[in-house]
């Protein structure tokens, strides 16, 4: 459930390959209603799904106008303020644009809003498109005709700042569309709100290791049945690798769990900082199973359980195996209590 406190709807008139641009500003904030509150539940879903979203934080070493006055509001949390913020970063947007040729303006959302317990401050840059609706004429037939049409569905661009994680200083606060490469949105992620874009690949890698333990088994699409842990990790492994170490959390989810959205929830409700989309370091490959055996003896293994310490290799030709569920199963085969001969 979102709990929307306050909220407000600029606008910045450009077309492309125009160099001017104009802002045109609410009076005031929105009283909230239901409907505002469907809007923004609807936004931040869309956000949260969107590929190109990213987990960063401010760059600090150069001058914002938005951080300087986001955290203006973040000290005061009055609606006055908060207005101030919207209204003065939305004019410092439309002085970037005007030297941006390809650049085009849109609504500007703004949205301090509260979801699974945490407060974000959201931006979300919607824009209009042309739709075709039928009336029904005096005459009996049904006209074409066209209409003003927001796609809330698919964003422009976005970003969400939570707001402890500013205070406290934490890692990862800021959530972002990430300009595709070759494109002209950076004047979004980085001359406007000033976002540090680097490379995370790491601790996303890490972060998505820790994500599936939290998973259910998916069906194996050969067996039909639901997979065990390691046919589950080979296949991860394999998939990941298909698409050049690329790791898409909507892919993923529709891939084994026929739902885009399951990572997604998973991400938001554990509070995983981990960003929708990034290539994999080398650390996943941790996912892949390795067997040895010698006579009877065969043990199967990840090098994440290695690293996690669940089988450690001593100098003295000894390999020790840490798991309480093994050792569980051994139990009831009450061998150490038995005299036969195996």
């Amino acid at each position: 459930m979102v709990n929307v406190k306050k909220f407000v709807i600029h606008e910045i008139e450009k077309e492309k390959n125009v160099n001017e641009g104009f802002g045109q500003f609410s009076t005031s904030l929105n009283d909230v209603n239901d409907n505002i509150i469907d809007l923004i539940t609807k936004l931040d879903k869309g956000f949260t799904k969107d590929e190109r979203v990213v987990r960063t934080e401010f760059e600090d070493k150069y001058s914002f106008v938005f951080q300087d006055e986001l955290k203006n509001y973040i000290d005061n949390q009055s609606d006055k303020v908060f207005f101030s913020f919207t209204k003065n970063s939305l004019t410092e947007m439309v002085k970037i644009i005007q030297n941006i040729p390809f650049a085009t303006g849109g609504y500007f959302v703004y949205s301090v809003y509260k979801v699974n317990n945490k407060t974000y401050i959201g931006v979300f840059i919607v824009r209009d498109s042309e739709g075709v609706i039928f009336n029904k004429g005096v005459k009996g037939r049904y006209t074409v005709n066209t209409t003003m049409v927001i796609n809330i569905e698919k964003l422009a661009m976005a970003c969400r700042i939570l707001i402890d994680g500013v205070v406290k200083g934490e890692d990862r606060y800021l959530h972002l569309t990430q300009p595709r490469k070759g494109t002209v949105s950076d004047y979004f992620s980085e001359t406007w709100i000033g976002s540090k874009l680097v490379e995370k690949s790491i601790s996303d890698t890490n972060s998505f290791l820790e994500l599936i333990k939290k998973v259910d088994l998916p069906i194996d699409p050969e067996t039909r049945k639901i997979y065990n842990i390691d046919s589950f990790r080979e296949d991860m492994l394999k998939y990941i690798e298909g698409n050049g170490g690329v790791i898409r959390l909507t892919d993923i989810g529709m891939r084994f769990w026929e739902n885009d959205e399951y990572l997604i929830d998973i991400v938001e409700d554990y509070n995983f900082n981990i960003s929708n989309e990034f290539k994999a370091s080398s650390s996943i490959k941790f996912l892949r199973k390795y067997e040895v055996s010698y006579g009877k003896i065969k043990v199967s293994f990840s090098v994440g359980d290695i690293n996690s310490g669940h089988i450690s290799i001593e100098d003295d030709d000894k390999i020790i195996i840490e798991s309480k569920q093994l050792r569980s199963k051994f139990d009831k085969l009450n061998l150490l209590d038995s005299d036969e001969n195996i």
